[in-house]
């Protein structure tokens, strides 16, 4: 192997470790956003089963402030999981930009280019913004 293939093998390592990484991000983060729903919305479903807290001397509020600090645990793996994202997709065009025969266009750092590239990060806070009003609303509701 020359060094090109040996760097092309490289490169796709990397990208299926992308794809796989990329994928794991919205399964989390989907999975993430259901399972808080349902810790917050608890109270809610209870009552429209007839099932009361007063005899389990449990505070319905209880259950939106845990939804709130599980929405921060998970916001903070999924923004660790989007700088994991972010450092392959630099290694990749690192390495692609060090292959003689491809050579990468230069990236214009403008507004849009900046959030494509931080799109993870961007809808792992929106979504823990939603998560954490849903929970605050919740809280003033019960």
């Amino acid at each position: 192997m020359d060094k090109i293939e040996k760097e092309i093998s490289l490169i796709n390592h990397y990208q299926n470790e992308w794809i796989h990484r990329h994928s794991h991000y919205w399964k989390v983060l989907s999975s993430m956003c259901i399972t808080n729903l349902i810790i917050i919305c608890f109270p809610i479903c209870c009552s429209y089963f007839n099932i009361e807290f007063d005899c389990l001397d449990i505070n319905p509020k209880i259950f939106p402030i845990v939804g709130i600090l599980y929405t921060i645990v998970c916001c903070s793996l999924l923004i660790f999981e989007s700088n994991k994202l972010i450092h392959l997709r630099n290694s990749i065009n690192t390495h692609l930009k060090q292959i003689d025969k491809f050579s990468l266009p230069k990236n214009k750092h403008d507004f849009i280019s900046a959030i494509i590239n931080h799109i993870n990060f961007i809808v792992a806070i929106l979504l823990a913004i939603a998560m954490i009003g849903v929970s605050i609303y919740f809280i003033c509701v019960l």
